[in-house]
């Protein structure tokens, strides 16, 4: 294989190890159709720039906010991930990748660049409420079964 280029597609990967020192100039690699759900072990590949992990297992967003160490990455293809299914994911992921040119072998468009943001910023409000709204109904569930026990 080429130094520049790492190539491991079907291989029942679940995590990326540390690489011989040769291979950690990697600027592509191709790990598509595997189990991987992290991007921990990724951070030697300082100087990747393509990156496929179609069908892997990545489910959340803070795993893809890691890729953002990676400011040379340009194309990154995440197709068949769990987080795909995710309403506005491709605004999500451009959001934390702005540097990206092509993300699920669709051009990233000028107009995705200035929705991103704002629809994250959005989602992100909603979420936060969500989740004080489902503690404050843990609270309320706790404080009505106390009053009952004491009733």
């Amino acid at each position: 294989a080429e130094p520049n280029k790492i190539s491991v597609v079907e291989r029942f990967v679940s995590e990326v190890d540390s690489v011989p020192e040769r291979f950690k100039e990697c600027e592509i690699l191709f790990l598509s159709h595997n189990s991987i759900d992290t991007f921990a072990g990724f951070t030697q590949f300082h100087k990747l720039r393509v990156l496929s992990l179609a069908c892997n297992c990545i489910s959340r967003f803070s795993e893809i906010e890691a890729l953002s160490k990676f400011p040379q990455l340009k194309i990154l293809n995440l197709e068949g991930n769990p987080v795909t299914v995710v309403p506005n994911y491709r605004l999500h992921v451009i959001a934390r990748l702005p540097r990206l040119r092509m993300l699920d072998n669709r051009e990233v468009k000028q107009t995705e660049r200035d929705a991103a943001p704002k629809v994250r910023h959005q989602e992100e409000g909603q979420m936060a409420v969500l989740f004080s709204n489902i503690l404050l109904e843990r609270k309320l569930e706790a404080a009505a079964t106390r009053t009952r026990l004491h009733a």
